[in-house]
């Protein structure tokens, strides 16, 4: 496979990534009530500003991922082209920890939720509560 259809394809599937994610996170969020979201932050006040700093990495390696499709689309010199090409896919990788990181932070923090929604009598996304 050539390197200019490559770096297409991973700049194609990195694009395609990203917003899918995003827009999964939104529409995640956007069916919880607020009072759910508040009680969250009480349980966990430290998450927040860590999963905050990661999107805000993630979006910076997505920009990054950009410009570099750009340069390596322009490139004409072989020996600059797979250089560009290193960088590039270097930078998939980052990215590509950085959202499996993150997936992981959300895997354990909704086990810690569910834990102490059971240990409260029942459970925090939207079940019925235990009536004693």
């Amino acid at each position: 496979m050539r390197p200019k259809t490559i770096a297409m394809t991973l700049a194609l599937a990195t694009g395609l990534l990203v917003p899918g994610v995003l827009a999964q996170h939104d529409q995640h969020h956007a069916d919880q009530p607020s009072a759910a979201a508040d009680k969250d932050k009480m349980m966990m006040p430290g998450k927040m500003p860590q999963m905050m700093i990661t999107q805000q990495k993630v979006n910076t390696l997505a920009n990054q991922l950009l410009k570099s499709f750009a340069i390596i689309q322009n490139e004409k010199d072989p020996a600059v082209l797979q250089k560009e090409l290193a960088e590039h896919g270097a930078l998939l990788k980052e990215l590509q920890a950085e959202i499996q990181g993150q997936s992981q932070a959300m895997e354990k923090m909704h086990g810690e939720m569910m834990m102490m929604g059971h240990m409260m009598g029942g459970s925090m996304m939207g079940g019925e509560q235990k009536k004693p």
